[in-house]
């Protein structure tokens, strides 16, 4: 009896250790692709989606697609009726089977479009560099009449948007701010709040003008919450500094006049690693501060 109840105890708990490994999800980062308002660019949309062992990772990419974006900003040129039959992978090749719906769109336009998005949404995966695909079972064909084979990737750097930007850095006698303007081109996926940063820890192009952020500093990350723009920057922004009343004026007001250019930001909040922290000798970053034009040089 002592012997069953044994055998009994271990199968259960075999079984459990089964349950537990099937049930143990995985977060993943995602980039799913979709379309402006005006369908001119593919911009990316990052998600973060939990998968168990057990499933196939492409066709869950597929169903976030045809979800639609989060961003209202955004638009999907999928049918939201499609439905997603299978996706297998052969070589390096993602076969993915939809249903009629796929098709169902108004204009050839929009179909590429529709297009663009699962190849680069599939291929964003390491190992699949081609998309094959299937409408109920049978060969994709174009509203032209044409069959389609496979597609590649849609180059991202062909629907690089450029724009002009404009950064401060200190003067001459490192007292007043001076403006360069610069041209830069931005990624889909790219903020352009977070580029004038980035251009700002660069330092400036121009003559007799000079940096104002140390060069190790790091944009951890930048949020825009109405009006206000909150700065994550790494600790080597403050342990790097040169230090000095005026030195601490002309990097913070370098970064707040900088992106007080953008017509919808009126303050600019610091965080340090992601905390609120005293951290110039001189300045607290415990405010958030606003566009002071008295520092620009006239």
């Amino acid at each position: 009896m002592k012997r069953i109840i044994i055998i009994v105890f271990l199968i259960t708990l075999a079984i459990s250790g089964c349950a537990d490994k099937q049930m143990r999800a995985e977060a993943i980062d995602l980039n799913v692709y979709y379309a402006d308002r005006n369908n001119e660019k593919i911009v990316i949309e990052k998600r973060t989606i939990k998968i168990n062992s057990n499933d196939n990772k492409y066709m869950m990419a597929m169903k976030e697609l045809i979800k639609g974006p989060k961003d209202k900003k955004l638009k999907v040129n999928i049918h939201p009726k499609t439905k997603v039959l299978g996706v297998e992978k052969y070589n390096d090749v993602a076969i993915v089977n939809l249903s009629k719906e796929f098709v169902d769109v108004n204009g050839e336009i929009q179909q590429i479009v529709a297009i663009m998005t699962v190849i680069n949404t599939l291929t964003q995966f390491s190992e699949i560099n081609n998309v094959k695909i299937m409408i109920e079972g049978e060969e994709y064909t174009s509203p032209s009449g044409f069959m389609e084979n496979v597609f590649h990737r849609f180059s991202m750097d062909d629907n690089k948007t450029i724009q002009k930007i404009s950064l401060y850095f200190a003067g001459t006698n490192a007292d007043q701010l001076v403006k360069e303007m610069r041209s830069v081109k931005l990624a889909p996926d790219e903020m352009i709040e977070e580029r004038i940063i980035k251009e700002l820890i660069k330092g400036p192009t121009e003559k007799g003008i000079h940096k104002t952020i140390p060069v190790n500093t790091r944009l951890q990350d930048i949020t825009i919450d109405k009006e206000l723009a909150i700065v994550n920057l790494s600790e080597s922004f403050v342990k790097d500094h040169w230090g000095g009343s005026t030195g601490e004026l002309m990097t913070i007001y370098s970064i707040v006049n900088s992106l007080t250019e953008l017509p919808y930001i009126k303050r600019v909040k610091f965080l340090i690693n992601g905390k609120e922290t005293t951290v110039f000798s001189h300045y607290s970053f415990n405010e958030a501060f606003e566009r002071d034009e008295t520092l620009i040089s006239k």
